[in-house]
């Protein structure tokens, strides 16, 4: 995925026919044991921005995402510059539900992204620096208490 265009209010992200499909679930592969450490989720994101350079989204209310996806709980993601040591980013995330086997337009408002680390939400209130966005996720878990585990599929023709 790569950020083509951003004007005033508007977003705008190309994904080149982005497609993700595959099988999720908790087994970790034997020849992979040495290089995994967690299992249970695929995803994918936008490239990184150039350093310095971010989106801003502080005037948006909701993010709308064109799918056509099987029907499985997606969780949508944010990444925006951290707001107190300037280094690593925080992660915002929200779910997406969308209807199986049809292009949809899937509203998530704003506030429904929540601060999470490792995928578990943030004991405390956080509020997002949305001005200072450095990329943009989706990703799917499987064999856990979100999704039961099996193949997925999910295509992104746009987020704005």
């Amino acid at each position: 995925m790569d950020v083509c265009s951003q004007k005033g209010s508007s977003l705008a992200v190309a994904l080149d026919g982005g497609f993700a499909e595959g099988l999720a679930g908790l087994r970790v592969p034997p020849v992979a044991r040495l290089r995994m450490r967690r299992s249970g989720f695929a995803g994918c994101s936008t490239v990184d921005l150039p350093v310095g350079e971010y989106l801003d989204l502080d005037a948006f209310t909701a993010l709308r995402y064109r799918v056509l996806s099987d029907g499985r709980k997606y969780v949508v993601s944010i990444r925006t510059e951290n707001w107190i040591t300037g280094q690593k980013e925080d992660l915002w995330q929200a779910f997406l539900f969308s209807p199986a086997g049809r292009w949809a337009d899937v509203y998530v408002p704003m506030r429904r992204f929540l601060k999470t680390w490792r995928g578990r939400v943030m004991e405390h209130e956080h509020e997002m620096r949305a001005s200072r966005v450095v990329g943009l996720g989706i990703a799917v878990a499987g064999g856990g208490e979100v999704e039961p585990e099996g193949p997925f599929a999910i295509k992104v023709a746009s987020i704005a």
